[in-house]
Formats: C-alpha cells, structure tokens, sequence
C-alpha cells in the first residue's frame, strides 16, 4: 500500500517567496503612491471647484451689495446653503482635517477656519476675502499703494492689491495697474507644498523662497481659473 506523501514548503523555500512578494511590493509602491497622489489632486481640484460654484452663488444672491460683500465672510459660511457638504472644505493631503488651519507654516492665521471660532467649521483652504481684521498688518505690509488703514480686513488689502497692483508688480511690470482676474488666487491649497518651516523657524524665508520654484500649491483665481505656483503666487504665475 502506498502512503501519500503531503507537499510541504521547507524553510528556504519559504523564505524565497516571503522575498519575492517584499521585492514585487516594493517594485508596485511607487506606482501606487503615485497613483494615490495623484487621485487626491484629483479631490482636492474637485473640492476647490465646488467651493469657487459655492462662491459663485452666493454673489449672483448678493450682486446689489457692496463689492465686498458680494463674498462671504469666510469659506464655511458657504454651507449649507450654497456647499451641500462640509468635507468638501477639507483637503485629502490635510492629515489634521482642517483643525490646524490652512497653512502649516502658521503664516496669516487670520484666514484659517479651524473651528474655534463661532459658526466656523474646520477647513484646508485659505480664504484670500475673508472679512477677519488683520491685527499684524500695519499698512505697509505688502506693499499695497494707497495703503489700506492698519488693523483692516484681510479682503481690504486683498482688494487693493487685485485692483491697483502692488510694489513688486509695479516694480516687475512698469505700467501695470493691478493683477489679472485670471491669475489673483481666491481659494488656495498649501497642502501639497512639502518642506514648510513652522512660523518663526530660522531660514523659515528662505525656505519659502527655494520652495516657490516647485509650484506645488493650487489656485483657485478670482475669474475661475485654475492654476499652479509657488507659495508666493506673485512670484511664480505667469501674468
């Protein structure tokens, strides 16, 4: 009578497939870090979108007030109204969804919506027209011209720099009279900027500066354009 003799894996052999799958693994998670990368450009774009028609709505409800006033006081006042859900404000890359602000450089804190304020909601986005004072700006801290009163509104100096330009501007482009529609963020992502120095690190502006090359932060304009640039948008979109 023969006896059957069960298959078994020895020990190297064993070993060389645990090898093989760690060498197959490590060859697929480029790709797929890629891939994952990639799709969650694809969410944020999408998200930033969404915000922009949040925008749009809420001004064409508001047309027969001021200018400023034509946008909300900040981003999470969208919704319910206008932006249906509220993870829509918040950026895939943002491993603190949303509660650590919209920078993670703690530059211009006026603009974040992290929740600890009443009636806001946490979000990834910075907010270029938000309507919170800016208690830092003295008004010369940009380089707006006429310089807007210090203590203003965020949207205040913004408005004037989108309308009458700025000192680096003027001094880049002689004649001009103000920024493009087109290229004048409105909604900004800085989640997929790498290599932020915290705020007040030393170098901090440096680092800025070499980081401005990577144009790794997404733009939202004022017309609805979507474009690229570095941290320093003035720096880094083309005009």
């Amino acid at each position: 009578m023969s006896r059957c003799r069960r298959a078994a894996f020895t020990l190297v052999e064993l070993m060389v497939v645990i090898a093989v799958i760690g060498i197959l693994v490590g060859l697929l998670m480029p790709a797929i870090q890629k891939m994952r990368k990639k799709a969650n450009e694809t969410k944020c774009k999408s998200n930033m979108r969404q915000i922009y028609l949040g925008l749009a709505l809420y001004r064409d409800d508001y047309v027969s007030r001021s200018e400023a006033e034509q946008f909300p006081a900040r981003l999470t006042h969208l919704f319910p109204e206008k932006v249906d859900n509220v993870r829509v404000f918040l950026c895939p890359f943002d491993g603190a969804k949303g509660t650590a602000g919209s920078r993670s450089d703690g530059q211009f804190p006026e603009t974040y919506e992290t929740g600890a304020e009443a009636g806001t909601k946490p979000c990834s986005y910075f907010y270029e027209f938000c309507w919170k004072p800016c208690s830092w700006y003295s008004g010369t801290g940009i380089g707006v011209a006429p310089f807007v009163p210090a203590g203003s509104p965020w949207s205040d100096v913004k408005w004037k720099q989108l309308k009458e330009g700025d000192d680096w501007l003027h001094t880049t482009y002689p004649g001009s009279t103000g920024y493009g529609g087109d290229y004048f963020p409105i909604v900004r992502c800085f989640w997929l900027q790498e290599n932020l120095h915290p705020s007040g690190a030393e170098g901090s502006e440096a680092q800025m500066i070499n980081d401005n090359r990577e144009k790794n932060v997404f733009n939202l304009s004022y017309n609805g354009s979507f474009f690229r640039s570095g941290m320093k948008w003035e720096w880094s979109s083309e005009k």
